[in-house]
Order: structure tokens, then sequence, then C-alpha cells
């Protein structure tokens, strides 16, 4: 396992096209992110985790009865800059909760146990100001509606791949920071052929399993052959083993990236599975 220092020198070594591979665990890992915040560097290339390193820390299940504790987990997912996302929805006629910040968005249907009555009162609004039904598209998680994407990764509340995500999500705010160029430097999440918020989903897997979902996938929804993705395709987290009929997260890959700019590596399942464990 390779202390911070290493790490540093595995990074300042790698050239842009190699790849980085770092084992070590993540303490180690934000020192080093650290490190290259406080000289104002930029990291540049790919960056492999080994994800053995890694355990995801237990979350715990909010209460779906409490309309104030769903919405703590929905109100995460706003914004104050757009007026039409500025509160999580309640839509009762369509049977569904939803949160978007313009570039991701947290939706499940409503829980059988959930106070629609406490909803408006606790801070959701019923004034649907965005067409949550189509960003989230699919809801449920059948093994038909699967067969329309193709996944990427799969894994399980407090997996090792959860662990690497959690990770990595604390790297990035470790090593977030303006240059001496004046540019801001940030590390990428690469999933498959994209590049998205690494801390952006994480908080979207998180949020997943607040609502009592045990696993979660990321897929991506291919084109009419069933094999081509297009590149402007959003990123769709399914959860599963919730109480709710569905639940998922969406997230937009990031524009203007390429392996030439830092970037984590998610470990994938394999382009051609599509159906959950």
């Amino acid at each position: 396992m390779m202390h911070s220092g290493e790490m540093c020198d595995a990074l300042l070594n790698g050239g842009i096209g190699e790849t980085v591979k770092l084992s070590g665990d993540v303490n180690n890992l934000k020192t080093a992110m650290r490190f290259f915040k406080g000289g104002k560097m930029s990291i540049r290339g790919l960056v492999e985790l080994d994800q053995s390193n890694y355990k995801g820390t237990n979350i715990r299940k909010v209460n779906l009865a409490d309309a104030k504790s769903v919405f703590n987990v929905f109100n995460v997912f706003t914004t104050e800059t757009t007026e039409k996302c500025r509160r999580p929805i309640i839509d009762a006629e369509h049977n569904g909760i939803a949160a978007s910040d313009g570039w991701k968005m947290l939706v499940c249907r409503i829980p059988q146990q959930f106070p629609i009555a406490d909803a408006v009162p606790s801070g959701f609004t019923n004034d649907i100001a965005f067409r949550w039904r189509e960003i989230a598209e699919d809801m449920e998680c059948s093994d038909y509606v699967l067969s329309f994407y193709r996944r990427m990764a799969t894994f399980g509340k407090g997996s090792e791949k959860h662990g690497l995500l959690q990770a990595v999500r604390d790297a990035v705010k470790a090593y977030e920071h303006s240059a001496n160029d004046g540019c801001w430097n940030t590390i990428r999440l690469k999933i498959g052929n994209k590049f998205y918020d690494a801390v952006g989903i994480a908080l979207l897997v998180d949020a997943l399993f607040k609502l009592g979902c045990s696993t979660v996938a990321f897929c991506e929804k291919t084109a009419f052959d069933g094999i081509h993705v297009c590149t402007s395709t959003p990123l769709h987290i399914f959860g599963f083993g919730c109480e709710m009929d569905a639940a998922k997260g969406v997230i937009m890959p990031l524009r203007y990236a390429d392996d030439s700019l830092g970037a984590f590596v998610m470990p994938t399942d394999g382009a051609t599975e599509r159906k959950v464990a």
C-alpha cells in the first residue's frame, strides 16, 4: 500500500496519456491531493485506484414516514440560481418526488407511508416547475426496462466500489483549487467513455441509499440498435431494493473533457452486462 509521498511521486511522474495506478487508503489519498492544491499544481491524465483498499461508510436509511427527513434528502439537489429548481417537487398526480439543480436530479415514487399532507409544510412545492418525468425517463428497474440500457457499474451499500466512490469524492474536495494561471482545477470521474462531476455522483448514490436502496447501477441508455450510446446521454443511476416502486438519479456528462485532463477511473462491470444480479 502506497503512502501519500509515493502517491505524489507517481502522479508527478505520470505523463499525459498515461494511467497512474495508486494503492493506498483515503487519508493518504487526501494528503496527496492537498499537496497538489498547496502547490497550485494540476493533475493530468487518468488515475486508477485499487478499490480493495476502500469500504463504503454505512448510510442510514431515513424515515420515509417523516416528510421533513425525506425533504432533507432531496433538498441537497436544488439550487438558488434557478427559480424553478429552488425547492423539491411533490407531484401527487403523477406519483413522484423530484429535485434538480439543472445538471443532476434525484427522483422517486412517493413512498406508501409518506404523509403527503405534510409535504408542503415541510418545504416541498406542488408547483410542477420542470418536466421531471421527461428527464427521469424510465423509472422502474425491471429486466425489460434495463434491456434498453448499458450497465456500467453495479455495487451495494458499504461495498468496496461504494467506498472507492466516496474516496474519490473526498479526494476531489481536497484537491479543487485555482491554479497559478487562474484556471479552476478539479478532478473528474470517468465512467465508460464519459466524464462526470464526481461529487455530484457520490451525492446521488448516497441519497439513494438514504431512501432505502441497497444496490445501485450506473447505466447509459442505448440507441434503437441496443448498442450505441449518444455522447450527450445522461448517466442513469437506478436504485434497487427500496420500499417504493422506483428511485433513481440522473446526471449529465461534462462537456469538453477528455483523457488529457485529470480524472479518476470508475471500474466498470463490462459493457455487455444488462441485468441485475
